[in-house]
């Protein structure tokens, strides 16, 4: 692998951003709400996911609804992206009078514990807040699900941690990959599943259902050329007032280390360092910071 720094240590060249940025404004602990904020940060493989979610939703009353499972680490971006997706979506969703209140894109988590159909209607019931008896047989459940999301008009939905929903033996996971196929086909919507690596090797055990729902991978980023521009970027949305670190090679190598390269604890850890950095006298941000950002308290 050719390292991506020159021998000197600082980057080779296509990090966009080295200039000082405007300081936050405010207080000291108005500054530290300011860094951990929830914050968006673009970037390649995620622009392809919020494409191919946009596709997706757009390809609305297929016969065979395209579906998809995002897998990948633990805290590497997967949630956060379909939220931006969904914010994006539903900027201008205004509820029709007259209609059951489901917007077109519902997003639910997989139910942890044993993995059942009726804990799943239940869980997407529970989502919309529809009222619903929950000693209701299993078909009550599902012709609501059915009827709900038909005449609200929902054009996709999408399930996180469905490694949840699969956590039993290869018959349960059976039932409930079947179920998740039978709701796309019955409903004609998209269906995106959200879940650790663990989701995909049960996908690829059946080749209809990862004909059905091919995966999208996000993994954990090597250290590269684009990590040192990501972090550029998550500083850049800091506004510290000074130099950027991605061109310095220890920091970078630093920070992917403690983060494993992955998209959550990178941000946490540069909110962390942006924190330490307001009391600090050096006008640098030297790798020493992520070392105190990582202490227990």
């Amino acid at each position: 692998m050719i390292d991506p720094y020159t021998a000197a240590g600082t980057f080779a060249g296509t990090v966009k951003r080295m200039t000082r940025w405007r300081k936050s404004p405010g207080t000291i602990e108005e500054r530290k709400q300011f860094f951990k904020r929830d914050y968006w940060v673009d970037y390649p493989r995620a622009t392809e996911l919020l494409n191919r979610f946009d596709d997706m939703y757009a390809a609305e009353g297929q016969v065979r609804p395209e579906g998809m499972l995002v897998t990948g680490p633990p805290n590497n971006g997967k949630t956060s992206t379909a939220f931006k997706f969904m914010r994006d979506r539903l900027a201008g969703y205004q509820k029709v009078d007259g209609r059951p209140d489901a917007p077109p894109i519902i997003k639910a988590e997989t139910p942890p514990g044993a993995p059942s159909p009726r804990s799943l209607y239940m869980a997407l019931l529970q989502e919309v807040g529809a009222p619903y008896n929950p000693r209701s047989a299993e078909q009550v459940l599902y012709n609501q699900v059915i009827q709900l999301f038909t005449e609200s008009g929902v054009r996709m939905l999408i399930l996180d941690e469905i490694h949840n929903g699969l956590a039993g033996g290869p018959n349960q996971q059976r039932i409930m990959l079947n179920t998740l196929k039978s709701l796309s086909n019955t409903l004609q919507i998209s269906i995106v599943m959200i879940g650790t690596d663990d989701a995909r090797v049960m996908f690829e055990r059946d080749d209809q259902i990862k004909s059905r729902f091919p995966a999208f991978e996000m993994p954990a980023w090597e250290f590269s050329e684009e990590y040192a521009q990501l972090v550029d970027d998550m500083f850049g949305a800091m506004e510290l007032g000074i130099p950027s670190p991605a061109s310095d090679y220890d920091f970078v190598d630093e920070l992917h280390q403690l983060s494993g390269g992955l998209m959550g604890k990178t941000k946490k850890l540069v909110a962390e360092a942006a924190c330490a950095s307001i009391n600090s006298p050096s006008k640098n941000l030297e790798k020493s910071i992520l070392r105190h950002c990582t202490r227990p308290a």
